[in-house]
């Protein structure tokens, strides 16, 4: 008898501690994509917009578009739903509870009107509807250029206005308190982000230069306990737009940089990683490493870049604790490790104004200096008489000077063979009517480009030296006195 009750007692222990879980329905019709794969995904696994984990389940739409996904959780989620090119359905992480059965339908052609019925239609509404309005609210408003009371002022309005509407809302029966805390937590962020990104664009929209504007300390109420307050919902989108504004103002007031920002710009990707090993810890450590990562392209003209990258590298593989920024950070590296110095410069096939194939290849035995460019490109044609003037210097000497042109559209092109020609306005005024030297090639579809994307231009102009055996000689560099002298130097290597 006591054998069976000892028996008995285990098994209730053990069933006890296994963890209960609940099935939750999420079905839905995805109007224009039938008969393909989508996925649902946890929203830690989302990052970028883009997923950097496996998804929790995937599956085919029917004729109609129609899905239904049935997964067993022990707990609620925040989800989203990715298509077969990774275009996220909903821009809101949909919550779910234990038992919900949530039913969602929109279209491929247009993903900002979706809408949802069943278990937390409203919460979920409210949230998309929230992110939304507040998007238009700060684009239309142009208040960039408002004095900063004004502005002040404003934020403060719009954010008391959205603390009684989370509220009245909270009071709703059956409502989960973590959809709730979500809400306001992104609300929270997103206009904490528009505050920083004021201090840095005021005095441009309002002067026309380029200078961050230094409040009084009083305007960064805000700031205390922001991300300890919403670290849970790292995975929004609004908490990166904040940590990566809250890094770029404690860049902006470290004493170096307010006295001579132009001479620190070189320096800013080792200040602002030496802020992040100093002042940041935990979740917003990781995050701010991720926002660096995001912009490693954008620091290829700063002092010894690789050196800094590779020492970002070796801090996230320490601090990281989320799959997805983890696995975020490490793409942001590979791609970019492309171009380190003493690679062999990634090979294009791309036409010139004849039509004719030219790649990367043909100019081997070659110093090649790359010029990324375009013809809506003000400060590209303003360069025009440099251009002409270098070539002239290094006239039937080993070098190709090769003008990738990064045209948007086929008339484009068209206006481009006409410019590269002599011919046209814009010719006359800047080649003076002459046909531009040069190998001239053009990259339809500008950045996106599959051809000079390795390349991991994000602006133009962008200059890139390679030299004679193919390899990158330096991945950005500036167009000046410094990049004759590295010309001549590599002419003069065996």
């Amino acid at each position: 008898m006591s054998r069976f009750f000892l028996t008995f007692l285990i098994i209730f222990i053990l069933a006890s501690c296994n963890p209960h879980k609940s099935e939750i329905k999420v079905c839905g019709q995805i109007h224009g994509y039938e008969n393909s794969p989508v996925s649902l995904y946890n929203a830690e696994s989302i990052y970028m917009n883009r997923p950097f984990e496996q998804p929790i389940k995937t599956v085919l739409t029917n004729e109609q578009g129609e899905f239904c996904f049935k997964i067993q959780y022990q707990e609620s989620i925040f989800f989203h739903l990715l298509t077969e090119n990774d275009i996220n359905l909903i821009e809101t992480p949909i919550l779910a509870n234990l038992s919900d059965s949530i039913y969602i339908e929109t279209s491929i052609f247009n993903t900002s009107r979706p809408e949802f019925s069943g278990s937390n239609s409203s919460l979920n509404h409210f949230h998309l509807n929230q992110r939304q309005s507040l998007s238009r609210t700060f684009r239309y408003n142009r208040v960039n250029e408002w004095n900063i009371d004004e502005f002040v002022a404003f934020c403060d309005s719009i954010q008391q206005s959205a603390l009684d509407t989370i509220d009245s809302i909270s009071n709703t029966k059956n409502i989960n308190p973590k959809g709730i805390d979500l809400a306001k937590a992104d609300m929270l962020l997103f206009i904490a982000a528009k505050k920083l990104e004021y201090l840095q664009q005021h005095i441009n929209e309002t002067q026309g230069k380029w200078r961050y504007l230094i409040p009084s300390n009083s305007f960064y109420n805000f700031k205390e306990n922001l991300v300890v307050s919403t670290k849970e919902y790292w995975f929004l989108p609004s908490f990166s737009m904040a940590v990566d504004a809250l890094l770029e103002d404690d860049y902006q007031h470290i004493p170096q940089v307010i006295e001579n920002p132009v001479e620190m710009h070189p320096h800013m990707l080792g200040a602002k990683l030496q802020l992040i090993e100093t002042k940041y810890s935990g979740i917003t450590q990781e995050v701010a490493l991720a926002q660096i990562a995001r912009n490693f392209n954008q620091f290829l003209t700063s002092h010894k870049p690789f050196i800094k990258i590779e020492k970002a590298d070796s801090v996230m593989q320490v601090v990281g604790k989320k799959t997805a920024l983890i696995n975020y950070f490490n793409t942001q590296v590979d791609k970019v490790s492309v171009i380190k110095p003493g690679n062999f410069a990634p090979n294009f096939t791309l036409p010139n104004e004849q039509g004719q194939i030219v790649s990367l290849d043909d100019l081997k035995g070659k110093v090649v200096l790359l010029i990324f460019w375009g013809t809506w490109c003000p400060p590209c044609l303003a360069a025009m008489p440099k251009y002409i003037e270098i070539q002239e210097r290094f006239t039937n000497q080993n070098i190709a000077f090769v003008f990738i042109s990064l045209e948007a559209r086929a008339d484009d092109v068209q206006e481009w063979r006409k410019f590269v020609a002599g011919q046209g306005e814009f010719a006359n005024r800047f080649l003076n009517g002459k046909p531009f030297p040069g190998v001239h090639l053009v990259a339809q579809g500008q950045f996106k480009n599959p051809q000079v994307q390795p390349y991991a231009i994000t602006y133009a102009p962008s200059y890139v030296l390679v030299d004679r055996n193919g390899k990158i000689e330096e991945p950005r560099v500036n167009f000046d006195d410094k990049l004759i002298e590295q010309i001549e130097l590599l002419l003069q290597k065996d």
